[in-house]
C-alpha cells in the first residue's frame, strides 16, 4: 500500500461541506481529521498498530480468498458492513482488487505479497468508505 494520502484526495469532503450535508455528529470532522483517519486505517491494516505494531489484523483467511475477488469482497462485506455494502462500493473495491496483478511464474513469496496487497487493500478501500465510517 502506498504512503499517506495527500490532502487534495479528499476534496469531496469539502465539496459536501460546501453543499451543506453534513450531519451533526459529523460537524466535528474536517479535512485533517479525516486524512489522520486514513493514515492511520492505512498503517493499521499494512503493518499493524501500536507499540512495536504489536496489534496487527491476521489476514491469513482474506489473503487465501483474495485469488478469488469476489469471495473476498463476500467476506469484507460480511465482516466489516455486516452485508449491508452496496453494489457501488462493492463494484468499485472489487475493481481495485482486480487491479493487483498476481504474478504467474510460480514465485510464492511475489504470489503471496500480491494476495496478501489484494487483502488489504479491499480491507483499506472499505474502512475508507462512507458507509463503514458513518456506521462505526
Amino acid at each position: 500500500m502506498a504512503g499517506p494520502l495527500p490532502a487534495e484526495n479528499c476534496a469531496h469532503v469539502l465539496a459536501r461541506a460546501a453543499a451543506g450535508l453534513v450531519a451533526p455528529e459529523m460537524e466535528i470532522t474536517d479535512v485533517t481529521t479525516v486524512i489522520g483517519y486514513l493514515n492511520s486505517m492505512q498503517a493499521a491494516v499494512s503493518s499493524g498498530y501500536g507499540n512495536n505494531n504489536d496489534l496487527y489484523l491476521p489476514l491469513t483467511t482474506e489473503t487465501a480468498l483474495a485469488a478469488n475477488p469476489d469471495a473476498l469482497m463476500d467476506r469484507i462485506n460480511l465482516l466489516l458492513l455486516g452485508g449491508q455494502m452496496s453494489s457501488t462500493l462493492r463494484s468499485e473495491v472489487e475493481g481495485a482488487v482486480n487491479a493487483i496483478t498476481i504474478p504467474a511464474g510460480g514465485d510464492p513469496v511475489a504470489m503471496n505479497n500480491a494476495l496478501l496487497t489484494r487483502a488489504q487493500t479491499a480491507i483499506f478501500l472499505t474502512v475508507a468508505s462512507p458507509e463503514y465510517t458513518a456506521q462505526h
